[in-house]
């Protein structure tokens, strides 16, 4: 008789509110039926992770895991190591899957056991799924690891949204787990060390993530010190695990970019980040990466340093924002 593979889906949950019980309610509709959900609340004080354990008590398959707040990264690692799939997918916890999703990723796992699968996937906004549109990517195809990254990242930082892809688990046993030292894309420096080390990318277009966005409030909107020095601590990590993967013109060229992405947005408040970015993208061969903004912007940059146009931008903000008062 053949072996039915579990598939292990973690969600880290930080005050998820409302959505994560309807994130568990889209998981337990799906068509592949041997799942093991693992919800790991990170020390939430809103009460809905209490609230979805009460409504979804006795369900065959759903777990709930409680701990002290350390961050998704630790949320996601505790999750696996108490897991115990031989598939892995991590999921956030206000996102869907379209009903054959697992199946169809399984189907090609089966078939490809030493693959990553990877899917489609689109964003919706608030509550309506409407909104939702396909978010289509040059990667959606089948792809040699490293370089599936290399063409994720060609045109600039790309998300790698960690619902799309469906993970053997020994891949994950042989690369490590994620890294706790991480809050802001902790994503980019994992999936950059996984993807860059396996063998096989295999796309599923058959499988799709339904991406929520428009939250207020989201870590992907912080602005802290903390979460800038994880943000350049991902960059730089993630850059080595490509360069280790393919040092070439190019590579070396995609990470001085995603070094000035980063840098623009330290500048003014983080200067040492700055400095520590300025001096990444000239040991790389320098980068071609545009400061960002509309045609007056581009116009500026064409006889100014970007920094006396970032300075002369966040003058004309701080004036209009004294006129608003």
């Amino acid at each position: 008789m053949e072996k039915i593979l579990l598939v292990s889906i973690i969600i880290p949950a930080f005050n998820p509110g409302r959505y994560l019980s309807e994130t568990i309610k889209n998981l337990l509709g799906q068509s592949y039926k041997n799942l093991e959900i693992v919800v790991v609340d990170d020390g939430s004080s809103d009460g809905f992770v209490q609230k979805a354990q009460e409504e979804f008590s006795g369900t065959h398959g759903l777990r709930f895991i409680f701990q002290q707040n350390r961050g998704a990264a630790s949320a996601r690692n505790k999750g696996f190591l108490a897991s115990s799939g031989s598939l892995i997918k991590f999921m956030d916890a206000d996102d869907f899957l379209n009903e054959e999703a697992v199946q169809n990723q399984v189907t090609l796992a089966e078939k490809n056991p030493d693959a990553i699968i990877s899917s489609q996937w689109g964003r919706f906004y608030q509550d309506d799924l409407s909104t939702f549109t396909l978010n289509p990517e040059p990667v959606w195809k089948d792809r040699k690891g490293i370089d599936w990254l290399i063409e994720s990242l060609a045109a600039g930082p790309n998300m790698m949204q960690p619902g799309i892809f469906l993970i053997p688990r020994s891949h994950i046993e042989k690369e490590g787990l994620w890294n706790e030292n991480l809050s802001l894309i902790d994503d980019f420096e994992y999936f950059s060390r996984l993807i860059s080390r396996i063998p096989e990318i295999k796309f599923c277009d058959e499988s799709t993530l339904y991406y929520r966005s428009g939250i207020s409030g989201n870590l992907s909107g912080r602005k802290s010190r903390k979460a800038m020095e994880s943000a350049f601590l991902s960059n730089r990590l993630g850059c080595e695990h490509l360069l280790a993967g393919k040092n070439n013109g190019q590579t070396r060229r995609i990470c001085a970019n995603l070094y000035a992405v980063w840098m623009y947005q330290f500048y003014p408040e983080h200067p040492d980040l700055v400095s520590h970015c300025e001096e990444a993208i000239l040991s790389l061969g320098g980068s071609s990466w545009p400061y960002p903004g509309g045609k007056l912007t581009r116009i500026l940059t064409l006889f100014l340093p970007w920094k006396q146009v970032a300075d002369f931008k966040n003058l004309i903000s701080k004036t209009k924002s004294r006129f608003k008062t």
